[in-house]
């Protein structure tokens, strides 16, 4: 994972391994296996200003993120709620690290139904 973090729940991670490589052949012929990330990712990772991409969205929007989060701290948070429409959820769950639906995959979906039995309705 990155951010490296610990994992309680190893039949997720066990699934998510088991499905990041794949065997592949190349342009010779030659049998191999590809990978589904890219491990230099963090290497060429540049931070991107979300306020475009939010003032872009034409739907309700909310945050959830984990409590114990290495990447999206409370000042990090606390921008970006600052850039969604006033009132919108900000959802924190306990105990989560980065990966939320690794580290609490029962809060995060109940999270989930309860934005999804609140979100508003479609307007005409």
């Amino acid at each position: 994972l990155q951010p490296p973090q610990r994992c309680d729940n190893l039949f997720i991670l066990d699934l998510i391994a088991r499905r990041s490589a794949h065997e592949v052949v190349d342009a010779d012929g030659k049998p191999g296996w590809s990978l589904c990330f890219d491990p230099h990712y963090w290497e060429k990772f540049t931070w991107v200003d979300p306020a475009p991409i939010v003032a872009a969205a034409r739907c309700p929007m909310a945050l959830i993120r984990g409590a114990k989060s290495q990447l999206m701290h409370a000042a990090d948070a606390n921008y970006l709620m600052s850039l969604l429409a006033p009132g919108s959820p900000d959802v924190v769950i306990p105990e989560a690290e980065h990966h939320v639906m690794i580290d609490q995959p029962l809060a995060f979906v109940a999270a989930v139904r309860a934005l999804l039995a609140a979100w508003p309705a479609e307007r005409a």
